[in-house]
């Protein structure tokens, strides 16, 4: 859905996903490493643009553009759907960032901070490919609970993949959000040397 969500953290940034990241998005997502356990996206900038506008078009859909906030840099996409309103819950992901970023941690952080802050949402969840190891030590490190398995939940050339399901509530992200929060900080120091000095 088109909305006017934007959040700062210490190096980088959510904003709203625009037609002009087509290209970018296309980029990010036909990497066969960053993109090996996403659906197939649009092959082409045209395509990924003509699904945008439908976006622009669904509700209960944020999709977001992470952004240095120094160079202005595009590091990656994430986004919050299926925005329930009666359980005031909702997914996220979509959550693919470029080779070398630094932005994983913080812009989880942001993530979270536009659910519950900006949203207003009680939890969030995401469902995870039970074969990407990498990614689910990142939500069991940051403080993600992992509720159930998913069995066959996702199809990935014509193989059927479990999902293992995590989540986190407003009162868990109140309790870890200061450390998380701080980490990103520290890890921000290493994007952006003006931060390191102003903290030295």
């Amino acid at each position: 859905m088109q909305h006017d969500l934007e959040i700062d953290g210490s190096a980088f940034r959510l904003r709203p996903v625009r037609l002009e990241d087509a290209a970018f998005i296309v980029e990010l997502r036909s990497d066969p490493e960053r993109g090996r356990y996403l659906h197939k996206g649009a092959p082409d900038a045209g395509s990924q643009e003509t699904w945008l506008r439908t976006y622009l078009r669904t509700p209960g859909d944020c999709y977001f553009v992470i952004e240095n906030r120094s160079s202005g840099t595009r590091e990656g996409t994430a986004g919050i759907y299926n925005i329930h309103a009666g359980r005031r819950d909702a997914e996220w992901g979509r959550w693919i960032l470029r080779r070398g970023s630094l932005a994983a941690l913080e812009s989880a952080c942001l993530v979270y901070r536009a659910g519950f802050e900006m949203l207003g949402l009680e939890s969030m969840y995401c469902r995870t490919i039970a074969e990407n190891a990498a990614a689910l030590a990142f939500h069991d490190s940051f403080g993600v609970e992992r509720i159930r398995r998913l069995p066959r939940y996702f199809e990935r050339d014509g193989r059927h993949l479990d999902a293992i399901e995590g989540r986190l509530t407003r009162s868990r992200w109140r309790a870890l959000r200061e450390s998380a929060e701080r980490k990103a900080a520290r890890a921000a120091t290493w994007t952006n040397p003006a931060l390191a000095a102003a903290s030295s």
